[in-house]
């Protein structure tokens, strides 16, 4: 008697295969990620990505596979801190997270770089002018 067995490169995240992680992808926002393991420096990464819903709530946004270069973790997040609802969809964080992941997004070494566009430079002589009339 023979089992068939699925090459561990075609499944799809599992919970025992997968970690939460606080990760940027692409230079973007600071996300809440449940990643596949590593299996190479250089393999893609499969990645579901969940959106803030409420108060301490993450709802499954969208599923990818990204090459490592692509996504920075910043942390990764112990079982003891989330709780995955399977039949929903959703992730439950500790208040501990939650205050991390606002420190993330609010300290400047970790927050998204926007490139500002240039403001016209008015000369004052220019504004008194327009004072005038």
């Amino acid at each position: 008697m023979t089992f068939a067995t699925e090459s561990p490169e075609l499944s799809p995240i599992m919970q025992n295969d997968a970690h939460f992680a606080f990760a940027r992808i692409n230079g973007s926002d600071v996300h809440l990620v449940q990643a596949s393991s590593f299996k190479s420096p250089i393999a893609p990464v499969d990645v579901k990505v969940f959106k803030h819903e409420f108060i301490y709530i993450f709802r499954l946004a969208k599923s990818c596979t990204v090459h490592p270069a692509e996504i920075s973790f910043l942390e990764t997040i112990d079982d003891r801190h989330a709780l995955y609802e399977e039949e929903g969809e959703k992730v439950y964080l500790t208040r501990e997270m939650m205050q991390k992941m606002q420190n993330y997004n609010c300290d400047p070494r970790f927050r998204k770089q926007v490139p500002k566009s240039p403001r016209p430079v008015v000369s004052n002589q220019r504004q008194q002018r327009q004072r005038q009339y």
